[in-house]
């Protein structure tokens, strides 16, 4: 589930409107859960289109097309519908250095049917011709979700428990450019979680045994990152390369010391100019002194779509995914993905039982001039078809 990462993924996506790495995160992956975005028609002749965009000056709009608010509805299979209210301000911040991204504040408040909730801010901030990126976030909410037990088997059972957390969340990290398109980093996470349960059966779920109602967090990110994308918000070629290794320590507040360590791999090929077919290739693992809520999971829009947030975890976790994007409009976008993921106590368990999914899917195009989408997904995996609504990409 991997709860507190996917906070932070979701507090950067959402609360950012970016998603590359990303809820609540890209991605540490068993915490809540928070989704990803695309572009219009693009000239293949044009300069890279890795930051700025050229704005038509006879479109006229109440708000600068530097900003961005969004009151959108949302769901996701775990939480169901919601409700997000999202406000992000693009910025300037290198204007001697045309091909540094736009920078991003932004702040988010969301509540959804099963009563939980979050609000938030935060902002990434690309600096020195994109020689530094700074990110930081600040990030509140009470998730409430389900958990089967971990496991492969334990997912595919009926009987789980209704978890609830109350979770504050800080986050900042720094990444300097070492080598070309290549960022090393280090950053902090900080927070609390207040968790309680209610049981649907007669018996915890496999490896719940004990439960720890209040636990302060503090760990040590180092972050990697290598990103030769065309644009950040939709890219059309290049590579994006995230990994983490978070390590939650007493020394910097944390009540357990316990590792986590993560890599993901997406590569995007032009086609027919305007198509994009896309790849993502990521991996978890978790040692054995953390929490259940910290461990390794699919499931989500990111990892991956057609499984339920948090159904399928364990301390080993991978996922296999494609996903072709055709452009038939300036503002219309088509999907169709696959994908393929498992769990396990190790590597070598996490074959043994393949989870497949596929879908289709939807993107109408909010924001043109700096490609923010709103998009709609249906997935099949194991358990049945789920479906998606909200802001962006899934990778």
């Amino acid at each position: 589930m991997h709860t507190l990462t996917r906070c932070r993924q979701s507090a950067l996506f959402a609360l950012l409107l970016l998603s590359a790495q990303t809820s609540l995160s890209q991605e540490a992956q068993t915490s809540f859960s928070v989704p990803n975005q695309p572009a219009n028609m693009v000239d293949p002749s044009a300069p890279n289109s890795k930051t700025r965009v050229e704005v038509d000056e006879e479109k006229k709009s109440w708000l600068p097309e530097n900003v961005v608010i969004l009151p959108i509805p949302s769901r996701e299979p775990v939480f169901g519908w919601g409700l997000e209210l999202m406000g992000g301000v693009f910025l300037d911040l290198d204007k001697d250095n045309p091909d540094t991204p736009p920078s991003q504040v932004g702040a988010a408040v969301s509540y959804s049917e099963n009563d939980t909730w979050y609000a938030g801010t935060g902002g990434a901030f690309n600096l020195f011709n994109d020689n530094l990126r700074l990110e930081a976030a600040m990030f509140y909410g009470e998730i409430n979700y389900r958990f089967w037990g971990t496991g492969s088997d334990a997912g595919s059972q009926d009987e789980y428990a209704d978890v609830k957390q109350k979770i504050p969340v800080i986050y900042a990290t720094a990444k300097y450019q070492i080598l070309n398109n290549t960022y090393l980093g280090l950053g902090y996470i900080g927070g609390k979680t207040d968790t309680t349960l209610k049981l649907n059966a007669t018996e915890l779920p496999p490896g719940f045994d004990t439960i720890e109602e209040k636990t302060q967090l503090g760990a040590i990110d180092v972050p990697f990152q290598y990103d030769s994308r065309d644009n950040q918000m939709y890219p059309r070629t290049g590579t994006l390369v995230n990994a983490d290794a978070i390590l939650y320590r007493e020394s910097v507040g944390s009540d357990f010391n316990a590792e986590t360590y993560s890599i993901g791999a997406n590569k995007y090929v032009t086609m027919r100019e305007t198509d994009v077919l896309a790849f993502r290739a990521w991996t978890s693992y978790t040692d054995e002194n953390a929490p259940f809520y910290l461990q390794s999971s699919i499931g989500g829009r990111q990892d991956m779509r057609g499984y339920e947030f948090g159904r399928y975890i364990d301390r080993v976790a991978y996922t296999l995914q494609s996903e072709y994007r055709w452009q038939f409009h300036e503002s219309w976008i088509a999907t169709g993905f696959v994908g393929v993921g498992g769990v396990g106590n190790d590597y070598g368990d996490i074959f043994k039982d393949p989870l497949p999914a596929a879908g289709v899917g939807g993107r109408y195009m909010l924001n043109s001039a700096y490609n923010v989408t709103l998009a709609v997904d249906v997935a099949y995996g194991k358990n049945g078809g789920v479906y998606y609504f909200t802001i962006g990409e899934a990778f």
